[in-house]
């Protein structure tokens, strides 16, 4: 009898070990980002992150600083510098949303997306001028939009990191050329 008990507890703990849930995961990623730029019309552009919204039902500071902090590399990535309070060319704000819906009697489903606006910055705009209700009466000059519609959610690092990246790659593939000489 006792050597039953000890043998459903050993496959009970193997079943623990080797389940799904008590494995680890992990996902890394790692940049390089050169300290010139090779790409020439790019080379000399600097943009502004002017804000970051969250709109998620719970907490949501904690995925404010996420993109804070990942959405400079982004941008350097695509060769452009991050101006701080000085004047840039470029001002960016990122929209994220998460909204839940039910989808049959017991089953939730999300819908995430993450919005890049960008927008030029003109002589008469200060640094401190620069916010979100200023820049909202221009139209943006590139924007991107990256919608999903699954069970994951934006407090997944790997998730928000793969949008906000393909977001911002979006809209910056879509900004005007560089006039040389003017």
């Amino acid at each position: 009898m006792k050597a039953k008990i000890m043998c459903v507890i050993d496959i009970f703990l193997a079943m623990l070990l080797f389940s799904c849930y008590s494995m680890p995961t992990s996902f890394s990623q790692s940049w390089r980002i050169p300290e010139k730029n090779t790409s020439r019309d790019k080379a000399s552009r600097t943009i502004r992150l002017v804000g970051i919204s969250v709109d998620r039902s719970g907490g949501w500071d904690s995925l404010e600083k996420e993109a804070a902090a990942l959405a400079p590399i982004h941008f350097w990535r695509k060769g452009y510098r991050l101006a701080g309070d000085d004047s840039a060319d470029y001002a960016a704000y990122i929209s994220l949303r998460e909204r839940e819906f039910p989808v049959g009697w017991w089953r939730t489903r999300r819908s995430l997306a993450i919005e890049v606006q960008v927008w030029t910055c003109t002589e008469e705009m200060s640094a401190g001028e620069l916010s979100r209700e200023v820049l909202s009466q221009k139209l943006p000059v590139a924007a991107g939009r990256v919608v999903v519609i699954g069970d994951g959610s934006l407090s997944s690092s790997r998730i928000m990191g793969r949008l906000l990246k393909r977001a911002i790659n979006m809209a910056l593939n879509k900004m005007p050329p560089v006039r040389r000489g003017t």
